[in-house]
């Protein structure tokens, strides 16, 4: 069978699909990729089929990045400022993607890619969508954190009942958002249709919940056919291809000066290898497992004051660090700085996670994947989109801590892992729930899970084509 994927945003949205396409191909579907010009650089090695689409974006503009990280409006500009303007270009190249080589018989779409539904409808292509964390799902019965209403989170934390008026508050505050999808819809011949922020993204067929169940159980409000499948981790090996991790800074800008970018997209490891660099190694080897500062592959871009806060932290606890500081200025020291600090511009998770006491992040569910699987205690500085709301649950999982952005200081800081690591009373407690968890996410197999879900729809009856 011949499979679409579609996704845009970061590496965090697109490894969980190049791990499903890795299991898919192996299973001998031909798997192709319709995503942002910027993902071919990890996609060419692995011999994936790149059909680029919109929109346009410099990863490396640190104020567009500040902007569409914002905690309150970032959600807002990433949807109004750059996604729905490009929206009809995005259709028309992916229905292309689609009706190539005689027609796909499956899309597969993620959060963020407004076009899939609208595509799927076109052409009457089998669909399948995901969901990459719970918020995905705005269920009234599981409510997301409270972003843009501080005080109702406030209520909602003494008076539980009022989570069901989330959902309809949320629903008004972005009612206009959308309004370029239904004028766009008019303009193809298609009914208005429900919300596309909230209802329309997901597939009537199948909804792959890729996420542990540890995060969320399945709700009586969520879509009809919806699988938890557990995390599809993507650890950049492929078995009997070429080898790859994440994007490194240096192909990223040469790509981005060439060609249309993809949002926040950080640095990563070298491709091929995906040995951990020879520095961070030798510093691994020096001495006890480090404490990780990471704002994975987003948040990296609107950095601030993060990684000389974690700096101060690591020292004022004494404690070894590696800060993945992605792309800084030119001058900033790389490499090992001293027996108790070292940085990389990022590397594997996969092969890092293992090694390490802690991990400190800003709440990508990526990121939150592998310190799962790894069983690693974690601080949570959120930032914007859905890592409050995942924050929120990895403290109720007693697995992290989390600390607001604004309050994010070396004295707090320190004292957040002195409760992980080392604390008397506190530290056991995180060690067993982590490990506990571990086991959990270890025994859902996401990947295969998901896998065996999409093979099922593909047996089924293919729609008629419009």
């Amino acid at each position: 069978m011949r499979i679409v994927f579609n996704t845009f945003g970061t590496l965090g949205d697109l490894h969980p699909m190049l791990a499903l396409a890795t299991e898919l191909r192996r299973r001998g579907h031909d798997c192709v990729f319709a995503v942002p010009e910027v993902f071919r650089l990890v996609l060419d090695p692995l011999n994936f089929r790149v059909y680029p689409l919109p929109p346009n974006l410099d990863p490396h503009d640190a104020a567009r990045a500040a902007d569409l990280m914002d905690l309150r409006r970032g959600t807002e500009r990433l949807l109004r400022e750059v996604l729905f303007p490009v929206l009809p270009e995005t259709v028309r190249r992916l229905r292309a993607a689609v009706e190539d080589e005689g027609g796909a018989d499956l899309l597969i779409s993620s959060d963020l890619a407004y076009a899939a539904p609208i595509v799927a409808e076109l052409t009457g292509i089998r669909w399948a969508s995901v969901a990459l964390a719970p918020l995905s799902f705005f269920s009234r019965y599981d409510p997301p954190a409270l972003l843009h209403f501080p005080g109702l989170a406030w209520i909602e934390q003494r008076v539980p009942a009022v989570n069901r008026a989330v959902m309809p508050i949320a629903r008004w505050y972005a009612r206009n958002w959308p309004q370029p999808v239904y004028e766009l819809r008019t303009s193809l011949g298609l009914p208005r249709g429900p919300s596309p922020l909230f209802d329309a993204k997901n597939s009537p067929q199948l909804v792959l919940a890729l996420f542990s169940s540890l995060l969320s159980a399945p709700q009586q409000d969520w879509p009809a056919h919806t699988r938890i499948c557990g995390f599809p981790l993507y650890d950049g090996r492929q078995p009997g291809g070429p080898q790859a991790s994440e994007l490194p800074a240096g192909r990223l800008a040469e790509a981005d000066s060439r060609s249309a970018g993809a949002l926040d997209v950080s640095a990563n490891s070298a491709i091929p290898s995906s040995t951990l660099p020879p520095h961070v190694e030798k510093f691994l080897e020096m001495g006890e497992p480090p404490v990780v500062f990471t704002l994975g592959s987003s948040a990296v871009f609107a950095a601030g004051d993060f990684y000389a806060i974690s700096k101060q932290a690591a020292a004022k606890l004494g404690v070894r660090a590696i800060l993945l500081t992605g792309v800084l200025p030119d001058g900033q020291p790389r490499g090992i700085l001293s027996p108790d600090l070292c940085t990389a511009e990022y590397v594997s998770y996969a092969e890092l996670f293992p090694r390490v006491a802690a991990i400190v992040h800003q709440g990508g569910i990526g990121t939150i994947a592998h310190a799962l699987k790894n069983g690693k205690p974690m601080i949570i500085m959120p930032c914007s989109h859905d890592q409050p709301d995942n924050a929120r649950r990895c403290v109720r999982l007693g697995i992290s801590r989390t600390v607001p952005r604004e309050k994010y200081t070396a004295e707090r800081a320190a004292a957040e892992l002195h409760a992980l690591l080392r604390d008397p009373f506190t530290a056991p407690r995180y060690a067993t729930a982590t490990q506990l968890a571990a086991r959990r996410v270890e025994k859902e197999n996401g990947t295969q899970t998901a896998c065996d879900a999409l093979e099922s729809l593909l047996e089924k009856e293919a729609p008629i084509r419009k």
